[in-house]
């Protein structure tokens, strides 16, 4: 009995509330618009060419027809707009990740997995928390979740998305530990930069560099980093202060990758925004009434501005400032912090 009440405990236990969430759908809803996944393109293969893996998708014997993904296309994007605005905020949210998880599943079916389930399935795990509840068509219409129940299952949504992110960065060190990345007679990441700098032609801004730099103890320290920071991101659940530290280091981690790789994790970085306490951010924290309003053609139009100084990608971009930003917070957090509270308390 008393397992069963700290577990409900724990899952309750949240410093978020719903400026937080309300800012995270407006930012997720924003980028998501501008980075939109598509699947008209799949229209493009045969019909017969599909390999669906194990799952429902299996019970087809071929691909829809072309239109039924234009349409899919169109639909994603509506919803994406209501998920933004803050229309129907629940139902929509769920549609959207349905027809996301529809649309991957297709994609999946011509033989390639990419990491997108993060991604699709956000929306739906937000739908729970409450992201609606500010900012939004609903809150003005009074269609908002205020009572005690709906304020703890939002808790508890947040809760279960951090525990299904730290379930897939498990099983993706599960997978490098089976594929001999610890393994001390070879470097893994350093074959893997090798087969996309030469075979692939993928050169990141750093990826010359990286070609060159032959020093094997390097290459197997980055392996095993890997591996562990990927496998311990599900323990770091566990709190949400050690959560957010976890996703700032994932966040560092992907940036590393962008430019070394010159692979984009983008569709992950948006899944961890709604992790962001932006309340907490000081001129966010001290807006209020009808001025909180302006914030969402605001974070709209900085978004754009930052995409078009940068001169970058979208994806790039939205890499790059994470990575930069999630730097700016481990150092605020984990040095600047503590040597400020030894210091007044060394005067006390």
């Amino acid at each position: 009995m008393t397992t069963k009440i700290d577990i409900v405990r724990w899952l309750k236990a949240s410093d978020y509330d719903d400026k937080d969430t309300a800012i995270s759908r407006v930012i997720f809803g924003s980028l998501f618009l501008m980075l939109k996944p598509t699947f008209s393109w799949i229209g493009e293969y045969p019909r017969n060419s599909y390999m669906p893996p194990p799952g429902p998708f299996q019970l087809l014997a071929e691909f829809p027809p072309p239109w039924f993904f234009v349409m899919l296309d169109y639909a994603v994007t509506v919803l994406g707009v209501c998920v933004l605005i803050g229309y129907t905020t629940k139902i929509t949210s769920v549609l959207l990740s349905l027809l996301l998880l529809m649309g991957y599943g297709f994609s999946f079916s011509l033989g390639k997995i990419d990491h997108t389930i993060l991604l699709a399935l956000t929306p739906m795990f937000m739908a729970f928390a409450n992201w609606g509840n500010l900012l939004s068509i609903d809150s003005r219409q009074g269609r908002t979740s205020g009572n005690q129940s709906s304020a703890t299952a939002g808790l508890s949504a947040m809760r279960l998305l951090a525990v299904s992110i730290g379930v897939a960065m498990l099983t993706a060190a599960l997978m490098k530990f089976r594929g001999g990345w610890l393994s001390l007679s070879s470097q893994a990441a350093y074959s893997h930069e090798i087969a996309q700098y030469f075979f692939k032609g993928r050169e990141g801004f750093l990826a010359e560099i990286a070609v060159s730099t032959h020093l094997p103890l390097l290459w197997e320290a980055i392996d095993w980093m890997t591996v562990a920071l990927e496998g311990a991101l599900l323990i770091l659940a566990l709190s949400w202060r050690t959560w957010r530290i976890g996703l700032a280091l994932i966040c560092i981690f992907h940036l590393g990758v962008l430019l070394v790789f010159n692979i984009s994790f983008w569709y992950n970085i948006l899944a961890y925004i709604v992790f962001v306490r932006w309340s907490k951010v000081s001129f966010i924290g001290r807006i209020r009434g009808k001025m909180f309003l302006l914030f969402v053609p605001c974070i709209i139009a900085v978004e754009v501005l930052l995409v078009w100084l940068a001169n970058f990608s979208i994806e790039s971009t939205v890499i790059i400032f994470s990575g930069g930003i999630s730097a700016f917070y481990l150092v605020n957090h984990l040095m600047v912090r503590p040597t400020l509270l030894l210091r007044n308390r060394y005067k006390d």
